[in-house]
């Protein structure tokens, strides 16, 4: 055997050494990770946290600064910081503001709210965080495009200020894993927007958005928003409920030869499921009574527009008589 070989086999065994895990070791990966905890919370207590909170100008009680081994101090850069109670934020986010802003852009963080590793914060004229708000990592909220689309003012020019944005997240809001918000954008509260979609439009309230651009997949509560959109009127102005827990409804003559109010009731229910509830789902007793007032509300609006079709008496016409065309989609075969 060779030289050159034997030194093959002797380097081949030496990458191969290794020693059997056993419970000293154990002991030893706890010991590191207590140490590296509590060495890293007498930084973050001592050191960073007093230093980012002294560039903040203003700081809520019970704030946390997230330290990881990539960063411990958040950069800041042209753009005032407004913190509320109890946020706790990754140490490696970046905020920043607009050099064109008309004025300092301000970015405000509401109560009890969390932001992610990873994020960037890019003020145009400002953002706006609500309460309970999450921010997952890897997320990016920019109201400022950085240029201009002019290739020449591109050389020299930041993004001309009627260009910046201004960027609100609504309380509850939850922005998943890489999602990115652009532009002059407003999120209502209790949205969820799903991991990687890019908004850059308005979103209601309780939305589930997700996609590229970001679409309304579906509305979170129903019983709350678009229920109520139906008929506020009529929800305000709602029957005392009946044993069943739902507002009777009387429906007017005439529309007994036309089809069932019950079976109306069901049909719409089940429009209704289809439209904003995701699948196994039902409606609750609340949503049901919301649906069941508009019912209400549209057959008193039939009631009304039925009244020219009866006689002088007060009596319905005739059901050999022709019926003027009034009834609406009700009347109809």
């Amino acid at each position: 055997m060779d030289a050159s070989e034997l030194g093959k086999r002797l380097a081949k065994r030496l990458f191969a050494l290794r020693i059997p895990a056993n419970q000293l070791y154990r002991g030893l990966g706890y010991e590191y990770q207590a140490r590296r905890l509590a060495l890293d919370e007498l930084q973050r207590i001592l050191y960073f946290q007093p230093m980012f909170e002294a560039r903040c100008r203003t700081v809520g009680e019970h704030f946390r600064l997230e330290l990881c081994p990539d960063s411990k101090f958040p950069s800041v850069v042209n753009v005032d910081l407004k913190l509320g109670r109890e946020v706790r934020m990754s140490a490696r986010t970046s905020f920043s503001g607009a050099r064109r802003a008309p004025e300092r852009p301000v970015i405000e963080i509401g109560d009890h709210s969390y932001i992610g590793h990873r994020c960037t914060l890019r003020a145009g004229t400002g953002i706006q965080i609500g309460k309970h708000v999450l921010i997952a990592t890897n997320a990016l909220l920019s109201g400022d495009p950085g240029h201009p689309l002019d290739a020449l003012e591109r050389r020299t020019d930041a993004a001309p200020p009627q260009s910046l944005g201004r960027i609100v997240l609504g309380d509850d809001v939850w922005l998943a894993y890489n999602v990115t918000v652009v532009g002059n954008v407003t999120i209502g509260e209790g949205a969820v927007i799903a991991a990687n979609t890019v908004v850059t439009r308005d979103v209601p309230p309780y939305a589930l958005v997700a996609g590229n651009p970001g679409k309304v997949i579906r509305m979170l509560r129903p019983a709350d928003t678009v229920a109520g959109g139906l008929s506020r009127a009529a929800s305000a102005a709602m029957p005392a409920p009946t044993a069943r827990g739902r507002a009777p409804v009387n429906p007017p003559r005439g529309l007994g030869e036309h089809g069932s109010v019950d079976a109306l009731r069901e049909g719409l229910r089940h429009v209704y499921e289809q439209l904003f509830l995701a699948p196994g789902e039902s409606l609750d007793s609340d949503s049901i009574q919301r649906v069941d007032a508009a019912i209400a509300a549209g057959l008193e609006e039939y009631r009304r527009l039925e009244q020219p079709a009866r006689g002088s008496s007060g009596t319905a016409t005739s059901e050999n008589s022709p019926r003027p065309d009034t009834h609406g989609p009700l009347g109809r075969r």
